[in-house]
């Protein structure tokens, strides 16, 4: 499922710190393959570090896809915990939006169930699914 919509600028809480993100972007987290040739702008994150790294250098993404097997940079479940608490006091925008691309079925059922608790119970008004 993908989740929400786009947005050109987004408010962010960084370390209490609230900012401006550089940039809308899309954030492609995978330690081994390259994102889908579908038009978007995409960063590519390989590992957890990387992915904590970057939302705390441009902000929030607008999306995400999420693999679960980073080898030995963690897992996708290890980067969508830490932006949860990441994202708790300063909640997620409401077009923010993910998919899950692993191939690990268990994986991608974790990811997907710890980001829509979250976004069900931190989400602003109106935010939620927008489709399948």
């Amino acid at each position: 499922m993908v989740y929400g919509g786009g947005r050109t600028e987004q408010e962010t809480i960084v370390n209490g710190t609230e900012r401006r993100s550089d940039a809308a972007y899309d954030l492609f987290v995978d330690d081994e393959r390259d994102p889908p040739r579908d038009g978007r702008d995409w960063t590519v994150a390989r590992s957890v570090e990387e992915a904590v790294a970057l939302v705390g250098a441009r902000g929030l993404p607008r999306f995400i896809s999420f693999d679960h097997d980073l080898g030995e940079g963690g897992t996708g479940q290890d980067f969508a915990r830490w932006l949860v608490e990441h994202c708790l006091d300063g909640g997620l925008a409401p077009d923010f939006s993910f998919y899950v691309h692993s191939q690990n079925p268990v994986g991608a059922e974790n990811i997907r169930a710890l980001l829509d608790r979250f976004k069900a119970e931190y989400a602003p008004p109106g935010a939620g699914p927008a489709g399948a």
